[in-house]
């Protein structure tokens, strides 16, 4: 599985240009959540990403057509499609390689499944945003309290001040 996780992410050293010593490959499906795997390995859901930087793209050993060949996006309906059918979009300091499952059969359950993904992301971002907000509400509820005892403090000085004489 190593191997053609590496092979997968040489892809971008191959078709990039520019300076940048640090790279991202990322695997798509449309819909989304198909399962990548190659050789019978499982290698994860899509969208899946990959950083490489130059040292490891010049380790890799496959080459990009084996990779292609031998790696397919598993669909929950059963549909299955070959990377070789992928189309590949450049972005300054990445790719972007997507495999498209055509209408047909199933596709509406793989439609289906991608919507829960989504959904599932996006309970997850909002329990995150919730978590933050009050976080930062416990901050500045802290803080608050923490100026409202200096302020208390300052008074109770002061007092101390008019009272002892100093």
């Amino acid at each position: 599985m190593k191997i053609y996780q590496i092979g997968l992410m040489a892809l971008g050293m191959f078709v990039l240009s520019g300076c940048s010593s640090q790279h991202k490959l990322v695997l798509n499906s449309n819909p989304i959540g198909a399962e990548i795997v190659c050789q019978g390995e499982r290698i994860g859901t899509t969208p899946i990403t990959y950083y490489q930087n130059e040292e490891q793209a010049k380790n890799f050993s496959l080459s990009w057509s084996d990779i292609m060949s031998r790696c397919s996006a598993n669909w929950v309906s059963g549909y299955s499609e070959n990377l070789g059918s992928a189309h590949i979009e450049e972005f300054p300091g990445g790719l972007v390689l997507t495999v498209d499952r055509p209408f047909g059969e199933g596709y509406e359950k793989d439609a289906q499944y991608a919507l829960q993904i989504k959904q599932t992301d996006l309970q997850i971002m909002s329990q995150a945003i919730a978590a933050d907000a009050a976080d930062r509400q416990r901050r500045s509820y802290n803080y608050q309290m923490q100026q409202q005892n200096y302020q208390l403090q300052q008074m109770n000085n002061n007092l101390n001040g008019i009272r002892y004489g100093y």
